[in-house]
């Protein structure tokens, strides 16, 4: 199952983000776990979030340290 995911937006770094992953930025790939706090948010073979802070919500959104998305399953 793949799923996509879309910075919706930046929480710290006022657009510059300093690996470019600035508000829009989108990862297609396959994830091993849904967000957990404490943890790094991994999807595809080599992104990963900030540690993130606040689980999935009702809207499928959740904040890291740093940044706000919006994670979407893609249909297959």
């Amino acid at each position: 199952m793949k799923y996509k995911l879309t910075k919706m937006k930046d929480d710290y770094f006022n657009g510059n983000h300093p690996n470019f992953i600035n508000e829009g930025y989108t990862e297609v790939g396959q994830i091993i776990e849904l967000p957990k706090i404490g943890k790094r948010f991994y999807i595809g073979r080599s992104f990963s979030t900030s540690l993130v802070t606040e689980e999935l919500s009702k809207d499928n959104i959740f904040k890291t340290t740093y940044s706000t998305y919006k994670l979407e399953k893609l249909k297959s």
